[in-house]
């Protein structure tokens, strides 16, 4: 490492990772484990340049909120993150606001897409072990809740001292 900056090559050009997540029941949180299919022994990292996240649309339920929230993470969790956990990479919240016979929507939490440039000095997360988690909660809905993900990114190998670092930021963060 060389003046505090982090020291990794990129090895290919930029991938998509996409899927969808579905929750197991109505309003029951519900987590995807995401392989990214990384070499430990070549200390190969994901470095996350774009993120999308497309929550499904919540019920409309007259007098209730109803809402989808969705979250990308580095590691495991027991609930959907906002970006006061420092393992999530982005997070999304829409809510629909059930009046008598009239409803409201809004978008809530991080913008739903979240973009970089691309380069090695512009990035939004990196992920060194090999998966990422996805994590969907409906509220008040009638049926099972998901949305859409898509990571996109470049795989890089880091150097020693980097590569030691990011992975103990990762583990440790539990």
């Amino acid at each position: 490492m060389c003046g505090g900056f982090m020291a990794f090559k990129k090895k290919t050009e930029l991938i998509n990772v996409s899927g969808s997540i579905s929750e197991v029941g109505p309003n029951t949180f519900t987590e995807l484990e995401v392989s990214l299919d990384l070499d430990p022994l070549s200390r190969e990292i994901f470095v996350v340049t774009d993120a999308y996240l497309d929550p499904f649309t919540p019920n409309t339920v007259p007098g209730l909120r109803t809402s989808t929230k969705l979250s990308v993470t580095n590691t495991s969790r027991t609930g959907v993150q906002t970006i006061a956990d420092s393992q999530c990479i982005s997070n999304v919240t829409d809510t629909i606001f059930g009046g008598a016979a009239e409803f409201n929507f809004a978008r809530t939490a991080m913008p739903v897409s979240q973009i970089s440039v691309g380069t090695s000095m512009d990035y939004l997360s990196i992920i060194s072990t090999p998966n990422f988690f996805v994590q969907v909660q409906g509220e008040n809905n009638l049926g099972g809740s998901g949305g859409s993900f898509r990571l996109t990114g470049y795989r890089a190998v880091a150097d020693a001292d980097t590569y030691s670092a990011l992975v103990a930021s990762e583990v440790l963060s539990v």
